[in-house]
Order: structure tokens, then sequence, then C-alpha cells
């Protein structure tokens, strides 16, 4: 698949018919066709009205033209293409050798090395063996999460290994509910935000329900936490404060005023708040570290769906649409989809503020490999290089990042799999890419000699016996 059309085909498409990821093939971007076209472009405004034969000749002149200014400047592209392909080939070689010396590290690692190279040469043979770039780890959602963990609750009780200090609510359900009341009050920080200086009365309305809603099933839930978590009532009579929402949120989410006494910015303090300062039970610390652990990976996703659907109306927009009524309307809905975008975007922060503090207390390892932080600039599109492109930019860490595994270990060596895959690949076809350009010297070599021996044969040619005419061909045809 040309690669300025594979960012619009599905991940299937682009993970097994990616040139950057098919052997023999350097650097060819398969665009070979579009070349030519893009010089023409401003023509069309003059070849528009001719007639067939004139149109044609024209044509012919202008691609004729193109092709005299490639074959002279062969000897400098060429260069500039090996230069180029050596500098890269040098980098990708480096980056190739200390990804492969980190593996090789421990034990597993060299066999994983000897297993992930077998699947790659056996694709590299045949394709419809199993694709070593796919995904094949288990993934999670935070749907799953909860089913898990209310699976879990309902053995312990069977079991009776745990006695749980509420009829209808355990630990897991506290953590979950309050996790899904953090997420409404930053829904309703953002439609807060919205009201501007001419809001209707049906809007403030609107509002001001939700905002009792919320404010009814904030009660509710503290008077159940106090269970679980005395303390937290202590806290809240000495007025402490420490939101995860607050304090280097990147997003573009409004902070709560804790002193507004609005539903949207009541603290709820959760396990990782106040895990610092007093003694939580560890099966609380486990059940968040869980739900975030998956709240951070679909709020990642929700980037991913966001980020997609505002390029593809994007493109829509600037294409198709030209009038101004139609243009506000098309600018409301991309406004809506950042404003979604930017909600995920604070659901994500959130999550890894509380993983950060939570990580102190619960032994797991590798998470922050898969979750870095997130920042505004990170928000790119799929195919977004800045000027560079796939086989050579570095891609954004969030289009490199897929959901978590219900096995870490086994999650991490896949995306482990996957990354020395992409960068063994970038490395061998930076090299193939040197083979086919000094392959492609010899022929354009061979070319340039035959061309000048057709050239030779115009100076023997039949011309009018004028000796000035006879002067003037020699001369062209040596030139």
């Amino acid at each position: 698949m040309p690669k300025f059309h594979l960012a619009a085909h599905i991940k299937a498409c682009q993970t097994a018919f990616s040139f950057n990821w098919t052997p023999g093939v350097g650097q060819t971007d398969g665009e070979a066709p579009e070349h030519g076209w893009a010089n023409i472009n401003h023509v069309a405004s003059s070849t528009k009205e001719m007639g067939p034969g004139t149109l044609c000749e024209i044509l012919d002149d202008f691609f004729g033209d193109s092709n005299w200014k490639k074959t002279t400047a062969l000897g400098r592209i060429m260069l500039h293409k090996l230069s180029e392909a050596l500098k890269a080939m040098q980098e990708h070689s480096l980056t190739f050798n200390e990804l492969e010396e980190s593996i090789k590290e421990s034990d597993l690692g060299v066999s994983s090395l000897a297993k992930w190279e077998a699947k790659i040469k056996a694709l590299e043979t045949d394709h419809t063996n199993p694709n070593p770039f796919e995904h094949r780890a288990d993934t999670m959602t935070l749907a799953a999460t909860h089913l898990k963990l209310m699976q879990q609750d309902a053995r312990e009780l069977e079991e009776g290994s745990t006695i749980s200090l509420h009829a209808e609510f355990s630990c897991s359900m506290l953590i979950s509910t309050g996790i899904n009341l953090e997420h409404a009050q930053c829904h309703l920080h953002a439609d807060t935000a919205l009201l501007g200086p001419h809001t209707t009365d049906a809007q403030h309305t609107k509002i001001l329900t939700h905002s009792n809603t919320l404010q009814h099933h904030i009660d509710g839930w503290t008077s159940i936490q106090t269970l679980y978590m005395p303390s937290v009532a202590n806290l809240h009579a000495t007025g402490f404060t420490n939101s995860r929402r607050d304090n280097g949120n990147d997003s573009s989410c409004l902070r709560p005023n804790f002193d507004s006494g609005k539903a949207e910015d009541i603290q709820l303090l959760l396990a990782s708040e106040i895990c610092s300062l007093v003694l939580c039970n560890q099966k609380l610390l486990e059940a968040e570290w869980s739900l975030c652990m998956a709240q951070a990976h679909d709020a990642l996703n929700e980037c991913h769906s966001h980020i997609h659907l505002h390029f593809q109306l994007m493109q829509f927009k600037q294409q198709h649409i030209c009038r101004q009524g139609v243009n506000t309307h098309a600018k409301k809905t991309l406004d809506a989809v950042e404003d979604h975008l930017i909600i995920s975007h604070a659901k994500y922060v959130c999550a890894c503020k509380a993983l950060v503090a939570l990580s102190d207390y619960i032994n797991h390892i590798g998470w922050k490999q898969k979750l870095q932080p997130l920042k505004k600039s990170h928000l790119q599109p799929m195919g977004d290089f800045t000027g560079q492109s796939q086989g050579t930019a570095i891609m954004s860490w969030i289009w490199l990042t897929h959901r978590i595994s219900d096995d870490d270990s086994k999650g991490l060596q896949d995306l482990l799999r996957i990354e020395w895959c992409k960068v063994r690949a970038c490395h061998d076809r930076w090299g193939e890419e040197i083979l086919l350009l000094l392959e492609e010297m010899q022929c354009i070599l061979l070319f340039l000699d035959w061309q000048a021996h057709q050239w030779d044969k115009h100076t023997g040619a039949q011309v009018p016996q004028r000796p000035e005419d006879v002067e003037g061909v020699v001369t062209y045809a040596k030139k």
C-alpha cells in the first residue's frame, strides 16, 4: 500500500501492507505515479479551456521538460539520497543495537529474541504466517476490570475470607463509584464552562439539575466511604486539599475551586489521594490500582478515537465545505469533538496521577513504559510527522501504546516484541536503500552512456547544407 494512502486504512492494513515493514523495498514509498502530477497541477487553469489536441501537446511539453530536468539532475539527486541514507543507517543501527543489547541482558530476553526473529523470518517467507507486528496479548477494558473485581468479591464472600462493611457496597464498588463520580465532576466542569453571557433559562436549569443530582450521589457515596476510610471525615473537617485534578494538569480542563462549595469541586479523597498521610486498607489500594490502570488505557483509546475523528472532519471540511452557514455548523461539530478530547485527556492524567501515588504501596513494575506522561503536543493524528515520514520520524508514543494485558509481563513482552520488529525493519530498510541506490546508480550510468551515444548519432543526421545549420545541429547534439 503506498505510504501516503496507508494512513486512511484500518490498523490491520497498516500493519500488513506497510512498505516500512516489507523486505526488499528500501525506502520506496509507492507513490511514484503521483509525483509527476504535483508539478502539473498549476497547468490546470490553462489547459481546462483547451481542445484535446492542444491539451495533449501542452502536457507532453510539460512532462518532457520535467523528465529532462530530472535527467540532468540525477547525479545531484542520487548523491543527496545516498548521503541521507548513510546517515539514517548509522542512526538506526545504533538504536537497533542498543535495543538488542538491553533485551539480551536476561536469559528470557535471549530466548525471546530467537523466537521473534524466527517469527519475522517466517512472515517474510510466507505472508500467511502470523504477523509479529500485531498485538497478541489479551486486553482488558474498564468494564472487564469491574467484572473481574465483582467476581473476586463474590468469591471472597462465599469463602468467608472477607467481611463487607456495607450490605450493597464492597471495597471495589466503593472505588469504582468514586472514580465515576470524579469523571462526572469533570464533565460538569466542562458543561459549566460552556455557559456564556446569553445563556437561556433552560440551559441554566439543565446545569443546576445535573449539579443537584451529582451532589446527592456524592453525599450518599461519602456516607459509605467513612465506613471503609474513617480518617476521611477528619481530613474533611480540617480542610485538607489534595486533588488529583490539580497541580500540573496539562489538559485544558478547568481546575477545581475547593472553596466554591459546588458539587463539581467537592474533594472525594480516594485512597490514592490520602495514602501518603493515613493508613489505607490494602484491598482499597489494589482495587483503585486495577481500576485506574484500566481507566488510563480506556482514556487513551478515547483520545485515539477523538483525534482520528477530528482529523477526518477537518479533511472533509477543507475539501467539501465552503459556505458560511455550513462552515459554522462544521465548526460547532469540531469544537464538540475537541471538548470530548479535553475530557479524555484529563481522565488519563487523573488516572496516571493516581497510579504514581499508589505505586509506592503496590508492587507493580513496567507500567510506566506503557503509560507515559500525556501532553497536548502528543495529541496528534497518526501520520502527522511534521515534515518527516514513518521510516524516519519517531511516532508519538500514544500510537505505540495499547491497552493493558491481563498478565503484565506478557503484555510488556508483546509491546517489546512489536517495538523490536519495527526497529529491526527500519534498520533493514535503510540498509536495503543503500544497496538499491548503488545499483540504481549503475543503471543510471549505463543509461547516460546509451543516451550520449544516441545523441552522437544525431551529429551525422541529414540537415540543410548551410554550414551554420550543420554547426548548430552538432552543437545541440553534443550539449
